[in-house]
Order: C-alpha cells, then structure tokens, then sequence
C-alpha cells in the first residue's frame, strides 16, 4: 500500500480533505473528496464524493513547462427535499488576468447574476480570489500520479473540470474580504516617525475563520510590499506559502495587546462583533501601539437582517436569527451590533484618534451586491457554526427546532422575494503627530 501523499488543490471550500486519486492524464488529474474526518467533524466542510479533474495549472507550484492557464467548470448540487437546485460556473482561468465567467443557476437559485469574475489573489502565483488553496491528503490512487508529473507539459489552452455533488454550497469567504478593503476615502498607509521608519508596519485582527485573516493580511502585503505585515490568531493553523513580508503571530486581540507602544503604521480590525467586552479598552490598545500619524481602521457588520420593505419582519427564520444574535450579546456581554449601537467612532475619539471618518455600505450599490452573493453561499455553509453555540447556550431550544430553523434559514437566503442586507460600516482615523516645543 503506497503512504499517503499531502497536498494542496485550489477549491471552493477549505477542508481539510482526503482524497483518492481515480486518474490522470497530461491535462488533468481526477480526485474524489471527502472531509477529513480526523480533522474536522462530518458535514462541517460541505464535501462528501466530489469529483474534481485539476489541470497543472492548478498546481501551486508549476511543474516545468506547464501552462498557466486552463478551463474550469464547476458543477454543485444541492439536494434539499423542498427547494433543490443546481450551480454551475464555466470560464478560461489565469493566475495574472482577471477572467469573466459565465454562470448558471438553475432549481430556484437564480440569483439575477449571469456573469462573475476570477481572479488571482496575488501575480506570483498564489490562488484564486474565489477559490482557497485546500489541503488535501491522498490516500489511493498514488500509481495514477505518474502520469501527471511525466507529461507536464501543456498547451495554453488546457482544459480543466470541477465537478461537485455536495448537500452544501460555498463561496469562499474571501470574496467579500478581499472587496471589503476597497473603501472610498481609506488613508493609505505611509511611513511615519520611529526606528524603521522606511518600513510600513501594519498589523490585523480579526475574530473570524482563519483563513479570512490570511486573506486579508495577505491582500494588504500584495499591494503594499514595502511593508511588513502581522497577522494574528488563537491558533497556529496558517500555512507557511504566504508573501514574504507578512507573519503570523499567535495573540488574542480581544485581551490586553502584548506589543509595545508606537509599534504600528496601520492597524486593521475587522468582525470582531461578538468577542469584545469592552471597546474603548480595545481603541486604547490600537492607540498605543499605533506610532504618531499612524492609521487605525476598524470595520464592522452586524448580523441580525433588516430590510427596508417588511420581508425579513415577516419571515419566521430571519426573526429567530436577529432574536438569537442580539440575545446572545446581550447574555454574553458581548455585542454583536457594533453598528447599529454606534460603538466605533465614540471609542477611537475617546482613546484619542483624530480626523475620524466613516462609510457605510448601501446594499443596492454593485460591490456590496456582488459582496452579498458570496456572503449568502458561505452562511449556507456554516450556518451550524455561526449558531449552534447561541441557539443551545443561549435559547436553549430543542434540537428538532434546531434543524427546523437551519432549514428555514437556507430557504430564506435563497428566496429572492425576501429583501434581507446587514449594516456595514468602515471607520478609519489617526493618532496625531507628536509635536515638538521650540
């Protein structure tokens, strides 16, 4: 029996993955995936039997002579009793140029959108803004991987396929995270007064997936390569293939911060409603390390819906959402309404920021539309994580009732008749430059 071989694979959800190898050719390679059992509890990666065919190009790193460009077409199924559907994407990838896809919803998904686009997270051959470079274990099938590594070489055109079965359908939230820095306005971060001061330090927190803060981080280190970055989390899971000027450090950002004052040129936090207690202590530690003339960006959202016409107010899954979100705040003493509560701007003035400025997002707008889809598909994902902790901890209700409100819940995210957005709101401000008496 051949060992088992680690890799990774760029696919719509995160994993981990075990995977067996069915064949390969010159042009592609045929997996078929499952969760990781060992890793992640059953059902929690939304994978089970799926059947990707992956070209060379889809290598994180290249064999020699391998075309960096090829098709992809990814097909997904959802086997819901009262509301199937199916998805379908075909378009011409590239790791450099941004490609326009062609999209098919098709069972009550029709989402309005008949285009989307890929593109690479970063030009040195990273992955794509859609996709996530996954691990993926092989297990069997090995003898078939000769042949992929034996005929490299490809033409420009080389074909591709995706194709997944899966009860769960995803869009990796680093779509919304990568728009979500796009904002009107944002200071641009620049060298200021310190040791180093040729260097932009920048730092990022947040309290979501992992692999958002990776995104996030590793986005800002692209466009910005003349500074180093930090990002941080509870646990060491970050993978070792990110830009060489950014680093993971394990730190919890919702405590007392452990770096030293007029340490940063930048700092970014984002969603972390839900895990703070107490804001200004939060702001003040942001002032501290943020060096003189330094930037801090705050951004929020709130999870319980609203609309503006009655159609979330008169759906019965929304209205548990909002009720078990902003109980849960209120039990755990921790909010999740920064937004609504106005908590941002009140902090960063009373730890002493100044020239504060604030957006917020329109739903009917383009970008947070597009933000939107993307936002959908990863909530019908994981809605158990976002709320099985608050539904049982918090409410208490019955594990039938559970199930009933996942149900109505993915339902309402795909009816079109159902109006629903969340309040987004960027905030961005500086700590003065330190004067000098003459």
């Amino acid at each position: 029996m051949s060992s088992a071989i680690t890799t990774t694979l760029p696919l719509l959800y995160e994993g981990p993955f075990v995977a067996e190898v069915i064949g390969a050719e010159a042009t592609a390679t045929t997996y078929v995936l499952n969760c990781d059992e060992k890793v992640i509890e059953d059902g929690e990666c939304g994978t089970f039997n799926n059947t990707v065919a992956m070209g060379p190009w889809g290598s994180k790193t290249l064999p020699p002579g391998a075309a960096s460009t090829g098709y992809l077409d990814y097909y997904l199924t959802m086997p819901d009793p009262e509301d199937p559907f199916e998805f379908s994407i075909h378009c011409k990838m590239s790791r450099t140029i941004a490609q326009e896809c062609t999209t098919t919803n098709l069972g009550g998904n029709d989402d309005g959108n008949p285009t989307a686009t890929f593109s690479d997270l970063e030009k040195s051959q990273s992955d794509f803004a859609m996709l996530t470079y996954a691990t993926v274990t092989i297990t069997a099938g090995q003898e078939f991987l000769a042949a992929t590594h034996s005929a490299a070489t490809t033409g420009d055109d080389a074909s591709s396929t995706a194709k997944s079965a899966s009860d769960a359908t995803s869009v990796k939230e680093s779509g919304a995270e990568a728009t979500g820095t796009e904002t009107q306005g944002t200071p641009t971060p620049k060298a200021t007064s310190g040791a180093s001061s040729n260097i932009v330090h920048g730092f990022v927190a947040m309290a979501v997936a992992g692999v958002a803060t990776l995104l996030v981080s590793s986005d800002f280190a692209d466009e910005c390569p003349g500074a180093e970055i930090i990002g941080t989390d509870l646990s060491p899971i970050q993978p070792t293939w990110v830009p060489p000027n950014i680093k993971f450090e394990l730190e919890d950002a919702t405590g007392t911060w452990s770096w030293p004052e007029n340490t940063f040129d930048f700092v970014h936090l984002r969603y972390l409603f839900g895990a703070i207690a107490d804001w200004s202590a939060l702001f003040a530690d942001a002032y501290r390390t943020c060096k003189p003339g330094g930037c801090v960006q705050p951004c929020e959202i709130d999870p319980p819906f609203y609309s503006g016409d009655g159609t979330v107010e008169g759906n019965t899954a929304m209205q548990a959402w909002n009720k078990v979100v902003r109980e849960g705040g209120i039990k755990f003493g921790r909010t999740f309404c920064v937004v609504h509560e106005g908590l941002q701007v009140p902090g960063l003035e009373a730890a002493g920021f100044v020239d504060i400025q604030q957006q917020n997002f329109k739903a009917k707008d383009p970008k947070p539309q597009q933000v939107g889809q993307f936002l959908r598909s990863t909530m019908e994902n994981d809605m158990e994580g976002y709320t099985m902790i608050l539904w049982h901890q918090v409410k208490g209700w019955p594990k039938d009732e559970y199930q009933v409100f996942l149900m109505g819940m993915r339902k309402a995210l795909r009816d079109k008749r159902i109006h629903s957005s969340m309040n987004l709101r960027y905030v961005w401000a500086r700590k003065q430059e330190e004067t000098t008496e003459a």
